[in-house]
């Protein structure tokens, strides 16, 4: 399993992807779960909502992160269905760079569900509420959390 990071100062980018790493003073404005079979998940704010999706993962634009290997791909899969027709959580996007965490039903945004998803997992369950974590923020924690 991987998680892959999008880049927001690259040609593809957006200016919407440039203001997120800005605000979350990062240089990520998305990130994505990656399964063995090259299928992603996350919620983005492109799409507005939850869903699977097979994307190029170009590295100039991705940066991708190995994540631990006792993580199933198959129990997650399960997992990140529940959360397929979320809508994306824009208000708490924004909050994921305070303490306070403001959450709605069936709203989430990308490093939130990604954080949900992975903490189930010993290595990462101390990572907490991913409502606290901004792409960049989850980037940092990930590194943090398995110095080289």
């Amino acid at each position: 399993m991987k998680l892959a990071f999008y880049k927001a100062f690259q040609s593809r980018a957006t200016i919407v992807d440039k203001i997120i790493a800005i605000f979350s003073f990062g240089k990520y404005s998305h990130v994505e779960l990656v399964f063995p079979n090259g299928d992603c998940f996350s919620i983005s704010a492109r799409e507005g909502i939850g869903r699977f999706k097979k994307i190029n993962l170009d590295p100039d634009v991705w940066d991708i992160i190995e994540l631990d290997s006792s993580i199933s791909a198959r129990e997650l899969r399960k997992e990140a269905k529940h959360f397929l027709g979320f809508k994306y959580d824009f208000l708490g996007a924004i909050f994921s760079i305070s303490p306070v965490c403001i959450q709605k039903n069936k709203k989430i945004f990308c490093s939130e569900v990604c954080t949900n998803l992975i903490n189930k997992y010993p290595k990462y369950a101390k990572f907490g509420d991913g409502c606290k974590y901004s792409p960049s923020g989850l980037l940092t924690k990930l590194k943090d959390n398995n110095p080289k």
